[in-house]
């Protein structure tokens, strides 16, 4: 272990995946969100923090509670998804029993998403932080260890009333009107023998908001987009290709070309400074030109992720992304002209799917012949209005399960349709699969994606779709992608 100190007041922790399906389960690159936070801290308060990211680290459940352990923090955030909040609530009643004293925080979308509701079912947590952590987490810090102010008044900082058990309201969190206030991610803070054996790439983020309305998004940071200086972005890339000898970033803003002359910004900035890196961004159809592509490749972008979600007309207008599939085929060209790998993303389930729909957006998907193709099952996470859909059974939705840990889109139970069964749902997946890749003769492409680096899991999602349509009960799963390698005991 490569922290600095032995023993640290704040420890902020990224939760492991329980089992091991996706891509982020055991990403190639460390967490930004509690990194960010960490950095804001050790800024604001003068008290250094540890960052632990066991996905990076290669960690199980037990071994990050061990390691929490051997710091005696009395401070201990956590941040999940939905999927993993339990194992994040599991982390906190483990430290708990050890350290009885410890003030536990649970951060990240599902908290922002149901801060109630999480407080009332993982009594664990002292608190939930609701909104972006890295202010509301600094209060805390401020007031627990400095005693300046109180928790109970912190705005974005729920808890339980000590007298009644009543959940306080207190909102979201303050945020600055830019992303430069906030600095960028305290990577020095992580375990940097980790950092050095493990992290090949690293992510970055040049704004925070996105403009558009899926009704399958959470929008986590609102709609009103805050965005970096270009030079403080790229002064941000310059340091980790020089501390860490990383060539490859991604970044992770929600839709990256969403300012046009702030991209280009960037793009210029990393072009003047002659800095030899590759780099993959997430962007909308609507918003790319040819002129920025040509910025973007010759800065260094190999690959952009496109969310294309159907190839129904119907169901594109009513999930409220605005788009059409002339534009998407639009937005293909550009930048296929230009010479940028593209990434297909597709969702099957969404509201009011049919077998006609996912036909067509399989047509299309063979139409518009990405590079890579990755094919997801939509999961409704809480804040969305597919969420609410689903929860009142609108949308032709049948069921939704309320068990945190199906919220998976490879191998989860979230959701199924009234006329289309989970099965049949994880079927067509496998069949889209099986005919953009292998019947189409795509062999190189394939070959390709499932070993790139930041996507090495989709032979194991696929091979684990193949597994759970075989047997949905779930032991074969868990004897083979499980963390631990066993069976859990309600299944045996």
């Amino acid at each position: 272990m490569a922290f600095t100190n032995q023993f640290y007041d704040v420890v902020l922790v990224e939760t492991p995946a329980e089992h091991l399906v996706e891509a982020n389960d055991q990403p190639p690159y460390p967490a930004i969100g509690v990194a960010y936070i960490g950095n804001y801290v050790e800024k604001v308060c003068s008290v250094t923090p540890a960052v632990m990211d066991p996905r990076l680290g290669r960690l199980t459940v037990r071994e990050t509670v061990d390691q929490i352990l051997s710091m005696k923090p009395r401070i201990l955030g956590l941040s999940s998804m939905t999927y993993n909040v339990g194992v994040a609530a599991e982390i906190s009643e483990e430290v708990k029993k050890q350290l009885p004293g410890v003030v536990t925080v649970l951060g990240g979308f599902h908290a922002s998403a149901l801060p109630e509701e999480t407080l009332r079912e993982f009594p664990t947590f002292d608190f939930v932080g609701v909104g972006e952590g890295e202010v509301l987490f600094s209060k805390l810090v401020d007031a627990t260890l400095s005693n300046k102010g109180t928790t109970l008044q912190i705005p974005g900082l729920w808890h339980r009333d000590k007298e009644g058990g009543r959940i306080v309201n207190q909102g979201r969190g303050e945020i600055p009107p830019t992303l430069d206030e906030l600095g960028e991610p305290g990577w020095h803070l992580l375990d940097q023998d980790i950092i050095k054996k493990n992290c090949t790439d690293m992510v970055l983020m040049t704004m925070r908001g996105c403009p558009f309305s899926c009704v399958f998004c959470a929008r986590p940071y609102g709609q009103i987009v805050r965005k970096r200086r270009a030079d403080l972005v790229v002064d941000e890339i310059e340091r980790s290709y020089e501390r860490y000898g990383v060539r490859i970033f991604e970044f992770w803003d929600e839709t990256f070309t969403v300012d046009k002359k702030h991209t280009q910004a960037i793009c210029k900035e990393i072009i003047a400074r002659n800095l030899k890196i590759s780099w993959r961004s997430m962007t909308h159809a609507n918003t790319l030109d040819v002129e920025t592509a040509k910025l973007m490749k010759e800065s260094g972008c190999m690959l952009v992720a496109l969310g294309v979600e159907s190839g129904d007309p119907t169901i594109l207008k009513q999930m409220g992304k605005n788009v059409t599939k002339e534009r998407v085929a639009e937005a293909r060209n550009v930048l296929k002209q230009v010479g940028i790998r593209v990434r297909g993303l597709y969702i099957f389930g969404h509201p009011h799917e049919t077998f006609k729909t996912i036909f067509r957006t399989i047509r299309f998907a063979t139409k518009l012949n990405a590079e890579e193709t990755c094919i997801g099952i939509l999961v409704p996470y809480p804040g969305t209005e597919t969420y609410q859909m689903a929860l009142k059974g609108e949308g032709g939705y049948r069921k939704m399960s309320l068990k945190w840990s199906d919220y998976n889109k490879q191998i989860g139970n979230a959701i199924e349709l009234k006329n289309i069964s989970r099965r049949q749902l994880e079927m067509c997946q496998l069949l889209a699969y099986f005919w953009l890749f292998i019947v189409r003769g795509k062999w190189s492409e394939l070959y390709k994606t499932t070993t790139a680096s930041n996507q090495g899991f989709i032979w194991r999602a696929v091979l684990s779709i193949v597994i759970k349509i075989l047997n949905p009960t779930g032991k074969t799963y868990w004897k083979w992608f499980s963390n631990s390698g066993t069976v859990p005991q309600h299944m045996k």
